[in-house]
């Protein structure tokens, strides 16, 4: 399996680092960026070197001030569709209520939902969920 790399972008910096954390604790060896700001991770990844075989997991507080992450999706809509498919979507939220799991379900480009905290358990759940394998050097 290919390295694919990450893309955290969230609010609060202790849960950019625990999402780190949990993603090194699965084996996972790509790149990993992290954003307290939104739109400074739609300008990163509009400007990035989309397109190629890497996978790009986006994992993205949906709750968030300023620009939460609906509103960061619709953004990321509107980027070519080439830089779009280079990347799985996933709503990460400390809130699962029926709410926000109907609008996370009402965007196509949303590949999966995870709560808060990110444990290496639900975030290997949500990889097979989605179709992706976590890494063989998975630590428990």
């Amino acid at each position: 399996m290919e390295d694919r790399s990450f893309i955290i972008v969230d609010d609060r910096e202790l849960d950019c680092f625990v999402a780190t954390k949990t993603i090194r604790q699965l084996g996972e060896k790509g790149s990993i960026s992290t954003f307290v700001h939104p739109h400074k991770a739609l300008e990163y990844i509009s400007k990035s070197e989309a397109g190629g075989l890497e996978q790009t997991i986006l994992l993205l507080d949906i709750i968030m001030p300023i620009m939460n992450g609906f509103q960061f999706v619709a953004e990321f809509n509107k980027l070519p569709e080439h830089i779009r498919n280079s990347y799985y979507v996933i709503a990460i939220t400390s809130s699962m209520n029926k709410k926000y799991i109907n609008m996370v379900n009402e965007f196509e480009t949303i590949k999966g939902m995870i709560e808060k905290p990110i444990t290496t358990a639900k975030f290997r759940d949500l990889l097979s969920n989605i179709g992706l394998s976590a890494p063989n050097s998975v630590k428990a």
